[in-house]
């Protein structure tokens, strides 16, 4: 190898290092960027609830007044006003902290979105960089390339498994396995009342509020508390969620002799979770 090939090399590999620790430090800021409106969100969240949990207290206390006050009393009149009023007041600061639970929930979806989109696109450049590294390290060394180095990039997919929901008889099945392109979706997404919307909240909130907490120990009974809290009715319950993915109606698949999955029930969570970057979804292995 001469010196002009030797120095050329070297330059080639502190360009790489270079563009490696440029990608890295893109990734890192990226990532900042989503933790800082995560942050803000969380805290007008926080905000709202905080409001709400005032609201409620007063409105308790008034009604509480109102009910020991003499029927004959002329402040009967003005505490039944209040009431009303306490009443609206705590309104609209539940219908407030739904609108904000589902910008939130639609953050998660651009969350999860863009961080898949950014690490996938991160780890396959950082995997080219690797192998173009090895390539000129097994050059200078032999003169040779290794076809280790040079071969194609591999990755173990995330398991998405957890005790949680195996203990319950369910298994986290990997959605790119499943096809169900012989009995497509042609029904839309009205089944009960339900919107597409409506599916992409019940979802997302799974992936993002319901599966940790379950993770954690959480049973159904931590879900209606905290819908309760927060004044959540209809298909905005998390409660709902959990009997959905757990409880009354979870996903079942069975396996094909080809090894892929065909759904038979669930199709509409998994296509709505695909379109929202979720991976693997708990399903009953029939």
């Amino acid at each position: 190898m001469t010196s002009g090939a030797s120095g050329q090399l070297q330059a080639d590999e502190g360009a790489l290092e270079a563009l490696s620790t440029a990608i890295s430090a893109w990734r890192r800021e990226a990532v900042g960027i989503l933790a800082q409106a995560d942050a803000q969100l969380r805290g007008q969240s926080d905000a709202i609830e905080r409001t709400r949990s005032q609201r409620a207290n007063r409105l308790s206390a008034l009604k509480a007044t109102l009910s020991a006050c003499d029927a004959e009393s002329p402040e009967r009149g003005r505490l039944m006003l209040a009431v009303g009023e306490a009443e609206d007041a705590l309104a609209r600061a539940t219908q407030a902290l739904q609108e904000m639970d589902e910008v939130r929930a639609e953050f998660r979806i651009l969350e999860r979105q863009t961080r898949a989109s950014t690490d996938g696109g991160t780890e396959r450049a950082d995997a080219d960089l690797r192998r173009r590294a090895e390539a000129i390290k097994a050059y200078r060394a032999a003169g040779v390339p290794s076809p280790a180095a040079t071969g194609p990039a591999g990755g173990a997919p995330s398991s998405g498994g957890g005790d949680a929901i195996a203990q319950r008889g369910l298994a986290q099945v990997p959605l790119d396995q499943v096809d169900f392109s012989d009995n497509p979706i042609l029904d839309g997404f009205g089944k009960g009342g339900a919107t597409r919307g409506d599916y992409r909240w019940a979802v997302s909130t799974w992936a993002d509020v319901v599966e940790p907490a379950v993770r954690d120990g959480a049973d159904r009974s931590y879900f209606e508390a905290r819908d309760a809290e927060r004044g959540a009715t209809g298909w905005r319950q998390t409660a709902n969620v959990y009997d959905v993915f757990l409880g009354s109606d979870p996903i079942a698949v069975s396996c094909r002799p080809d090894g892929s999955l065909d759904p038979q029930s669930g199709r509409h969570r998994i296509e709505v979770a695909r379109e929202l970057g979720i991976t693997h979804l708990p399903a009953r292995l029939l």
